[in-house]
């Protein structure tokens, strides 16, 4: 009697991941932010799955508005606040340096405001697991519908000068992952207030992977943008190109 034949099925491989527990959430936050806000992104995050939080408060009065949120929110999450003058490149360099003390693997800046749905922050740890493994992975913010026409026209303009200097990405983003090989790099340069030109164009000198992914902005909820006005805009995105430009960061 002759076998049966069977069929050996190579074994079925298993898709890269990146456990929520290597990941670092931060936020850089203005203290005259609304309290309801920023608990509503504390609950989003921690609803997201995500245990690994710091919120770093920023601007006149951030002590007192720290210690109030401190009052509303576990103790797992960690709050803190810059004293004297402070910014989001401050806030940047602090949490970039806690990062880099500690064993995770990854560290997400996603700003408070609500604009961005947390949900869309698996999408850019995905690039970070298998191979073609990526160092930095910034979102591309698709505004057309919320932002206005002329901050829409403004993001295009930066995009199209970010590509004629090899640094195809949005320059003012407030959401982007960074590996710890990425945050290392970052720790040698100062970072000025508006800190994200200068980090896209670090990152191009030091060789790294900088891939986006589309992440749409939802309507701000509450809250107010910190560019206040056209001219303040303005101001901006001229400091913006001069950043990509003219910064020798190495």
């Amino acid at each position: 009697m002759k076998p049966t034949p069977t069929t050996c099925k190579a074994p079925t491989a298993r898709k890269a991941t990146i456990s929520k527990k290597d990941v670092l959430i931060f936020a850089p936050v203005l203290a005259s932010e609304l309290k309801d806000m920023l608990l509503q992104w504390v609950s989003d995050v921690k609803g997201a799955g995500f245990d690994n939080i710091i919120l770093v408060f920023n601007g006149p009065g951030a002590e007192i508005a720290c210690r109030a949120l401190r009052k509303e929110v576990s103790s797992s999450i960690r709050i803190d606040w810059l004293s004297g003058p402070s910014s989001i490149g401050s806030c940047q360099t602090i949490v970039t340096q806690l990062f880099l003390q500690s064993n995770l693997r990854l560290l997400v800046r996603i700003d408070a405001d609500l604009q961005f749905s947390v949900s869309d922050i698996e999408r850019l740890l995905n690039p970070f697991a298998g191979t073609g493994r990526s160092d930095v992975v910034i979102a591309q913010r698709d505004e057309a519908s919320v932002g206005g026409r002329m901050r829409f026209l403004g993001n295009a303009l930066l995009r199209l000068f970010g590509q004629l200097f090899g640094i195809f990405a949005d320059p003012n983003c407030g959401l982007y992952v960074l590996n710890r090989k990425a945050a290392a790099v970052l720790c040698r340069v100062p970072l000025p207030v508006y800190p994200e030109p200068r980090m896209l164009t670090t990152f191009r000198q030091a060789s790294l992977t900088v891939t986006t992914r589309v992440v749409p902005i939802l309507p701000r909820r509450t809250g107010r943008s910190s560019i206040k006005n056209f001219l303040h805009g303005i101001k901006v995105f001229i400091g913006s190109i001069l950043e990509m430009t003219s910064w020798d960061s190495l």
